[in-house]
């Protein structure tokens, strides 16, 4: 009987979740629309605190495999690298 309770208990928590999230889906995305039509064409000012872009994130942890197989096989290049 306890198993069958906190069964149903967690159905109709998980129906209201889903229900409230519907529910303000319309006027979320309303809100996101209008923020993009306002910032259109703006652009983004670049802080230090941002994350690099994930090309570059890539390339920088392809060279560090590079320079580790360079200990192994000397006669490979780093020209690719950027600062190295």
């Amino acid at each position: 009987m306890p198993m069958i309770l906190t069964l149903a208990i967690a159905a109709i928590g998980g129906a209201v979740f889903f229900f409230a999230g519907d529910r303000h889906y319309a006027g979320r995305n309303r809100r996101n629309l209008v923020h993009r039509a306002a910032n259109y064409g703006r652009l983004r000012t670049v802080t230090g605190r941002e994350m690099p872009a994930s090309a570059s994130v890539r390339s920088i942890r392809s060279c560090r495999k590079l320079r580790l197989v360079l200990r192994i096989n000397p006669r490979m290049s780093v020209e690719p690298c950027p600062g190295s």
